[in-house]
């Protein structure tokens, strides 16, 4: 018998892990996944790979390697238009007809809950909509794949980031003081459940009124996002409603009535009486008017034309509110003033728009280092990377951060890493929209580092 080389092993691997989870390891995180190969398995990859078609998601072995392969970054209230649309739109039709019944019932899926904000989120906004919520009987169902964020959504304990969209008022009537941040109250901890579960396998009734799963199939390959979209369609009650993420779009059209709503957009099942029309929107701009808009701000951002550069995003942002490279670099442009609450809100958005954009994490990684909270900093030096392995300015700045702790085996490897990105750039050639530093400007620093390291 011969024996099977590490990479047929590890392709095998990677088809296993897409079939059970939905997440497309070797076209969307072939990177993370490798690394989490050569890191943490350890003995022989066949073996491993017999153990994870023989035991569940919950064991072990297969939580290491989803936490691994997901995101868990959320804050509450995430995405305001999404929850405008909850509470204005979506649910208050819903309320009265419920009423009107008076079967007092909703049912309200978070899939894809992570640490549970969105979750605790919805439940804040019911408690909102309904005065009488105690008399109503509420299903409020958050699920993830990840053990270690339904750990920390069933504690309920939160710290200041998670908070960085709300103001204190948010906090003092939802929360009480922890020596480890804020926890949720009893009355709201109660209102929510939270499971293991897979969007790939069909939940059990009831029947959703509202099913929320934003930045999930961004993972997915085609084929899985149809199978999770269909899983969605048979879980929603007749008139039940999807909300995605803004940079997610819908694989079946054919099964849903799309309602373009405040610049975003909600997917109902079927065809009922149209409770959320709205005008025929204006055609946009073409794709190449707004991409030669784009690029003329960034040049203004590289020569430090500011207001030119924010009067030409805003115009990007009107005519496209979800571009997510427009808030990237309007968080440039509130940077480089020094307004960095401004700055975060875009950065929000950016990932709202689009997680994997990996200039935002590192921006956010130099906002945060500027002010201090080298903590905050390396999360988002890591997301950097994740998005993008060989991001060259994370690289650089992760490898100074290993030196700053003491840690110089670990500098000298990003420090490298950042100059293998590099070497395909001619020296004037910008490296990245965030940052006028040029290839050469950065070559040069890493051969006057590399060269004390070693």
């Amino acid at each position: 018998m011969i024996a099977q080389s590490s990479a047929t092993v590890e392709s095998q691997i990677a088809m296993h892990i897409e079939s059970r989870t939905g997440i497309a390891v070797m076209t969307k995180l072939q990177h993370v996944f490798a690394d989490f190969i050569q890191s943490q398995v350890k003995g022989d990859l066949s073996a491993y790979l017999s153990r994870l078609m023989t035991t569940s998601y919950t064991d072990v072995e297969w939580q290491q390697i989803i936490h691994a392969l997901t995101i868990g970054e959320t804050y509450f209230m995430r995405e305001k238009a999404h929850f405008d649309m909850l509470r204005n739109i979506i649910l208050p039709p819903i309320i009265t007809k419920r009423r009107e019944s008076g079967n007092l019932y909703l049912n309200i899926w978070s899939a894809g809950c992570a640490s549970g904000e969105e979750a605790y989120s919805l439940a804040i906004l019911l408690h909102e909509l309904l005065p009488d919520m105690a008399r109503w009987h509420i299903h409020l169902l958050g699920t993830d794949l990840n053990g270690r964020s339904l750990a920390l959504a069933r504690d309920g304990v939160y710290r200041e980031w998670a908070f960085r969209q709300m103001d204190s008022t948010f906090k003092s009537a939802y929360f009480d003081a922890h020596p480890d941040g804020w926890r949720i109250k009893p009355f709201l901890a109660g209102r929510v459940s939270f499971r293991h579960a897979n969007v790939l396998e069909a939940m059990p009734s009831p029947q959703f009124d509202v099913i929320v799963c934003r930045n999930v199939l961004l993972y997915f390959s085609h084929a899985n996002a149809q199978k999770a979209e269909m899983i969605f369609h048979e879980a929603l009650a007749p008139t039940g409603v999807l909300i995605l993420g803004h940079a997610e779009m819908m694989r079946q059209r054919a099964l849903w009535t799309i309602y373009p709503q405040n610049d975003t957009a909600i997917y109902m099942k079927g065809a009922p009486p149209n409770p959320l029309a709205t005008d025929t929107p204006e055609k946009p701009p073409t794709r190449l008017l707004l991409q030669s808009v784009y690029e003329q701000a960034v040049n203004a951002i590289q020569t430090e034309q500011h207001s030119q550069a924010e009067a030409l995003i805003r115009e990007l942002l009107h005519a496209e509110p979800h571009n997510a490279g427009g808030h990237l670099l309007l968080a440039v442009v509130y940077a480089n003033q020094q307004k960095s609450t401004d700055a975060h809100f875009h950065l929000d958005l950016a990932l709202d728009y689009n997680p994997l954009l990996a200039d935002a994490h590192y921006m956010r990684a130099m906002l945060h280092w500027e002010a201090g909270q080298m903590t905050q900093s390396e999360e988002s030096l890591r997301a950097t990377l994740y998005s993008q392995r060989n991001h060259p300015l994370a690289s650089w700045m992760m490898g100074d951060y290993q030196h700053k702790i003491g840690a110089d085996a670990r500098a000298v490897h990003h420090w490298q890493n950042a100059q293998r990105a590099i070497k395909p750039l001619l020296p004037e050639c910008p490296i990245c929209v965030v940052s006028p530093m040029l290839a050469g400007q950065l070559g040069d620093i890493l051969a006057e580092k590399l060269k004390n390291a070693l």
